[in-house]
């Protein structure tokens, strides 16, 4: 299944939207421009696994929820390219890669000033959320982040939030088995959750608490250069 061109909304009415996908799936999107309207229990891309998902040069808008494929996995490649986010929110990706199975975010913006009405209900923005995760099947370096840009400003730091909670925190990228080069991050806080991985070459600007990392077991690795 191929999407070009084309502008896509999401929950924009309350009832039941979405792509199913099947083991044997492939979905790729170009030149798309993607836009979150509403909150919804149910992810908009879903499924146990499929093949193959690819992004490029799409612009992404108050995105959550958007995609999730686990318990199988996906078997061949996940690959996001030269796209932007903007103001996208919790849960915006989860996919679990099996192993063998490549997956790569590049060239991508992601900037955060302010936070949907919508994601503002039921005080979801409180404490730390993600917004990207990886969970990769495999002990190698599958996962590669490379020559993105984090911008959170302050505007979103309080966007929504009452007096005497803490700021809106985001996990930009929660990943395992990953290689983080050539990143750049501003303004950005606990950004970083990195399991068995390595960073190369990032530039992190007035940000606090950047990495997360648990890697207590002998067969666990990080290497920050």
């Amino acid at each position: 299944l191929e999407f070009n061109h084309c502008t896509m909304h999401y929950n924009e009415y309350r009832f039941a939207n979405g792509i199913e996908l099947s083991s044997d799936a492939s979905l790729s999107f170009k030149d798309c421009s993607i836009i979150c309207d509403g909150l919804d229990d149910d992810t908009f891309i879903r499924g146990d696994g499929c093949e193959q998902l690819s992004f490029e040069n799409c612009t992404f808008k108050d995105c959550s929820n958007f995609l999730c494929i686990n318990l199988d996995g996906i078997t061949r490649s996940f690959n996001m390219s030269h796209c932007q986010l903007v103001n996208c929110f919790d849960k915006f990706i989860s996919v679990d890669m099996v192993e063998s199975a490549t997956s790569s975010i590049t060239d991508t913006k992601i900037v955060e000033d302010d936070v949907a009405d919508f994601n503002q209900e039921n005080g979801l923005f409180c404490g730390v959320i993600n917004l990207i995760k990886i969970h990769v099947l495999d002990d190698g370096l599958t996962c590669t982040l490379a020559n993105n840009t984090v911008e959170e400003k302050n505007s979103f730091k309080r966007a929504g939030v009452k007096a005497g909670l803490s700021d809106n925190e985001i996990a930009y990228f929660d990943v395992e088995n990953a290689e983080i080069k050539q990143c750049s991050f501003l303004n950005a806080n606990n950004c970083i959750a990195l399991n068995n991985g390595k960073i190369t070459d990032c530039k992190f600007t007035s940000c606090c608490n950047v990495i997360a990392s648990n890697n207590c077991s002998p067969d666990k690795a990080l290497t920050v250069d």
